[in-house]
């Protein structure tokens, strides 16, 4: 039986605490101990039957007041020592600090421990100021295992994505059949917002994208129930139903307060509406999809991760325009609403079922649980792989590069996402930095093979992998080098069309991102079309429309209005061409920049007509995409085309070159213009950066868009190539 200690510094219940209360309350072959101060979290716990240790109340604010700046340390502090008490007492076998606050503290209580036990952090909420972020990212370097609720959670804990295998991210899921009785949804259009009246919920965003619905929707009525947590919460309600008396929306809204069981408000309800701009999970959007409902929510954070385009509509964040416009999709046709509860309860059972969710929490304490002296060691979750023992190296070389570019980019998203979807599969082998680059080549044909003897499969998301291995599973993007051979020095191009080749027709599988980079593997490199499987790239969630542009304005020096071209430099992106879309530009006082560092082995071409920045430091890369007026991509080849997803989640207009695998990537969701037609390039350019009328529906259909691709959907598919290679189904 294993013993698990969960730590929260909050007495309430809150979105984070109810999934630990149904958490510990049902995990197998565990003795499960909530340690909290006495409050709503307490007596939930103890009404599951799960025993409840109690812990001192202290004010939950960490920032804000000089009481609470001064205060905040010496309130860690001791909540600090409660817990090396208790640690020493019960000698749990993994400790769980559950929220930021109580890993902070619990990180210190058990440093100095003679016998400490493993140390999980579970993310549940996103960062606040600097020296908050700071603090918590330098515990999660010191957990065993960081748990995050979302991919968004995860990616802001652990930026740089160091922490490799040790950071899982761990949806949480809902009891699917207590929705089950909930019917079809009702016949006139009807919004429900659920959730506390906090600001930053934004459900003046709901009121008013509402009031901009009824002119299309004039039976649609919205609801917007949610309790005040303070006199902010009463003040804000005040103003909500100020503003529901205006002539625009009078009789149509409803603000009930708290209700006592979201599923009764959603049984009214034809969609869920929700518009806060960064939401870290999102568990009442869960919550509608098991009930059948469709859901419009924010192109960004855990929405993003959550709804797909089959159960839902997103918007622009921030944008009551755009949300108006979702609201009016979701009800452009009267059975439209149903089918996308039926989708949305499809995707609830598929991937948020509380059963499963609640195996793979146990399964991520028996990843790091050891027993306490004395005490039998708990049973080991079995593995989910099908060949026993079986697992797969991840090649790690490109991830560990300071400088980002797309391959790198691909190597670290997936370096992190891989291990979190199949635990116990994957482990992560990166050289040291000063391997990562040309002197890597030798690591990588010799080191990595060795140090990976015992692997099943190789997986190398970089082009290149060990030539004389049999176990390569390779994700090979473009085949430029081998197509346009004087875009490269002579050097690179000859070993490109020498190892290449060899390595994809010795591969047990090859991965392109894209129909057009497949074609090419196939076509120049002489692989046989079966062998090649496709599964597009995702975009991280840390690209987001949210994204403060300041820093990277500070940092470059930008001050007025820009448009973007982002790419390494190397003549087939071809970024000459937009001389008479600088000259257009400027003309209505927009500059070009350009975002991106030459390679030693790539020819650079002409300079760019524009503002050149050098490298833009992945820090700040997503700020200087969100702060852009439009991206423009005039790339003669590309295999995929990695910075219109990244633009387009960034709620940012795409101006593309309709060649290679852009009209792929980016659908119908940017203009895509002939490169060799400088003047038609200019048009759109100038369009997509100074035209509302252009600029509004293209923004909303890019985040639609960038929506679809996903990290986590990238790593799910990648897994599941593996495993009917692992299986011998492939």
């Amino acid at each position: 039986m294993l013993t698990a200690l969960f730590v929260s510094y909050s007495p309430l219940l809150g979105g984070g605490e109810r999934i630990l209360v149904e958490l510990a309350s049902r995990l197998p072959d565990c003795e499960p101990q909530v340690a909290c101060p006495e409050g709503a979290l307490a007596r939930a716990a103890r009404e599951r039957g799960v025993s409840v240790l109690p812990l001192h109340r202290r004010r939950l604010e960490l920032r804000g007041s000089t009481r609470d700046l001064v205060g905040a340390p010496l309130r860690l502090g001791a909540h600090a020592v409660e817990v090396r008490r208790l640690v020493e007492e019960r000698r749990p076998d993994v400790l769980i600090a559950w929220g930021t606050r109580s890993a902070m503290a619990c990180a210190a209580a058990i440093r100095t421990l003679s016998w400490r036990p493993p140390f999980i952090q579970q993310g549940n909420d996103l960062l606040t100021g600097p020296l908050i972020a700071r603090a918590a990212r330098e515990t999660a370097r010191r957990a065993d295992l960081v748990v995050s609720l979302s991919a968004t959670i995860a990616r802001d804990l652990d930026p740089e994505g160091s922490l490799g295998e040790r950071s899982a991210v761990a949806w949480p899921g809902v009891d699917i059949e207590a929705y089950a009785e909930i019917g079809p949804p009702p016949g006139a259009p009807h919004a429900v917002v659920l959730g506390a009246m906090v600001e930053w919920k934004r459900p003046m965003l709901a009121l008013e994208a509402a009031a901009i619905a009824v002119r299309s929707l004039p039976d649609l009525t919205l609801t917007v129930a949610g309790p005040p947590l303070n006199e902010a919460g009463e003040a804000l309600a005040a103003f909500l139903r100020r503003r529901a008396e205006a002539p625009d929306l009078a009789g149509r809204v409803r603000l009930p307060g708290a209700v006592e069981d979201a599923r009764e408000a959603l049984a009214q309800a034809t969609c869920l509406l929700h518009c806060a701009d960064c939401e870290p999970f999102g568990m009442v959007l869960v919550e509608a999809l098991a009930a059948g409902r469709a859901v419009v929510a924010p192109a960004s954070c855990g929405p993003a991760e959550i709804v797909t385009p089959e159960c839902g509509r997103l918007f622009v964040p921030g944008d009551a325009r755009s949300a108006a416009e979702a609201l009016v999709a979701v009800h452009s046709d009267p059975a439209l609403p149903a089918e996308l509860g039926a989708a949305g309860r499809g995707r609830a059972e598929e991937s948020f079922r509380l059963e499963d969710s609640v195996v793979h929490y146990r399964e991520l304490l028996d990843r790091v649980a050891r027993p306490a002296a004395g005490k039998p060691a708990p049973r080991a979750a079995r593995p989910r792989v099908r060949g026993e023992g079986a697992t797969v190296a991840i090649n790690a070389r490109a991830a560990a590069r300071r400088e980002i570019g797309g391959v790198e980019r691909v190597a670290r998203e997936m370096a992190a996402h891989l291990p979190a979807v199949a635990p116990g599969r994957y482990r992560v082998v990166r050289p040291p930095p000063a391997l990562a680059h040309r002197a890597g080549h030798l690591w990588e044909q010799a080191a990595l093979p060795l140090w990976t003897r015992n692997a099943a499969l190789i997986y190398s998301p970089a082009h290149l992998a060990p030539l004389a291995s049999d176990r390569n599973v390779v994700v090979i993007s473009d085949a430029a080098a081998l197509r346009h051979p004087d875009w490269y020095t002579g050097t690179y191009a000859e070993y490109q069309r020498r190892v290449l080749p060899a390595i994809a027709q010795r591969a047990r599988l090859v991965i392109a991102p894209s129909e057009f980079s497949r074609g090419e593997i196939t076509d120049l490199m002489g692989v046989a079309p079966d062998r090649v499987a496709v599964v597009p790239h995702g975009v991280s969630t840390r690209f987001s429309s949210s994204v403060d542009p300041r820093p990277a304005r500070t940092a470059h020096s930008i001050r007025g209005d820009y448009a973007l071209v982002v790419g390494t430099r190397i003549a087939r992106k071809n970024v000459t061409a937009l001389q008479e879309a600088q000259r257009a530009l400027a003309a209505e006082g927009v500059e070009l920049l350009s975002a991106g560092s030459g390679r030693a082995y790539m020819r650079a071409g002409k300079r760019p007509p524009a503002r050149v920045l050098g490298y833009v430091d992945d820090e700040i890369l997503p700020g200087l995409y969100s702060g852009a007026l439009a991206l423009l991509m005039p790339s003669l080849y590309e295999g995929f085309g990695l910075p219109c997803l990244e633009a387009m989640a960034s709620g940012v207009p795409v101006v593309a070159a309709n060649r290679s695998a852009l009209p792929e990537t980016c659908g119908d969701a940017a203009l895509l213009v002939d490169p060799d037609d400088p003047a038609a390039f200019a048009e759109a350019a100038v369009s997509a950066a100074t035209d509302d009328a252009v600029r509004t529906p293209l923004a909303a259909a890019g985040l639609v868009r960038a929506a679809e691709f996903t990290w986590e959907r990238t790593a799910v598919r990648t897994d599941a190539l593996i495993e009917e290679l692992l299986s011998g189904r492939r």
